[in-house]
């Protein structure tokens, strides 16, 4: 009895794993790191709940996304969940649902209650909605809900929330605006898929564009950055020279596998 119940118990985590494996380099790993540049007081007790916090949320978001694009994950991700038949859609769409009470029931307890609201409204916007299908949407909706990823996740980290942080307050503004004027580098690399769906993302819009605006803004947020917040010189030129090398991926390479990379490395 209790192997079969370890083997259940293993098989339901791996497929919470597979649901949000995707999004580790894109959300798991920049909110920690985030929470590590800039928690003022951070506990490192408390760094592991906001770890699980992060990823809770995230699962949300995916199951709610992946319960909505089956036959796009079937033809390019057969390896998450659904198409895969791990889980039936009709259980991913209740695992989705049940995710939402979850996520408020323990952000509740925990103090983080207002971003945990405000994750579960940009997810509804997002997929359910359908904001994702216009490039204004989808980057407000990325915008707005990184925001929250980050102030849930510095709040729980931090041992006196975001009280008198006016810094740490200033640096979530900041990474809001930057994804609201870049984040569509995520979208150069699925152009053929989107318009298969009818999706009007900034790449399919504005094609030449926005990829001019990528190395324009990228160059430009990678110097003002820097200087803003008065960082180690050497910093400051790794940290330009990154920006930069993004912008000119973005610009002067436009095939999907060097899309793939230069999203990459953005994130």
């Amino acid at each position: 009895v209790f192997r079969g119940l370890l083997g259940t118990a293993t098989n339901a985590l791996w497929t919470f794993f597979l649901f949000t494996k995707s999004d580790f380099k894109t959300i798991m790993l920049p909110i920690v790191a985030s929470v590590l540049a800039t928690c003022p007081d951070l506990r490192i007790e408390n760094l592991a709940f906001s770890m699980f916090w992060t990823w809770l949320h995230l699962l949300q978001f995916c199951t709610s996304n992946q319960t909505l694009s089956v036959d796009e994950d079937a033809a390019n991700k057969s390896w998450r969940p659904v198409p895969s038949g791990r889980i039936s859609l009709a259980s991913a769409k209740a695992l989705r649902w049940w995710t939402v009470p979850l996520c408020l029931l323990l952000s509740h307890q925990k103090g983080a209650l207002l971003p945990s609201m405000s994750l579960t409204v940009m997810t509804l916007m997002h997929n359910e909605l359908g904001w994702h299908s216009g490039w204004f949407g989808r980057n407000l909706c990325c915008a707005l809900g990184y925001m929250a990823f980050e102030w849930g996740a510095i709040s729980l980290a931090s041992s006196s929330g975001l009280q008198d942080q006016s810094n740490v307050i200033y640096a979530i503004g900041l990474s809001g605006v930057l994804l609201m004027t870049t984040v569509h580098t995520q979208d150069f690399k699925d152009v053929v898929g989107d318009r298969i769906h009818n999706r009007k993302t900034l790449p399919i819009v504005m094609p030449k564009a926005s990829r001019i605006f990528i190395l324009v803004a990228m160059t430009a947020w990678s110097l003002f950055l820097p200087t803003l917040w008065g960082v180690h010189p050497l910093v400051a030129i790794l940290f330009a020279a990154l920006g930069f090398l993004i912008g000119v991926l973005c610009y002067a390479f436009r095939s999907v596998k060097a899309d793939q990379i230069m999203y990459l490395v953005y994130n």
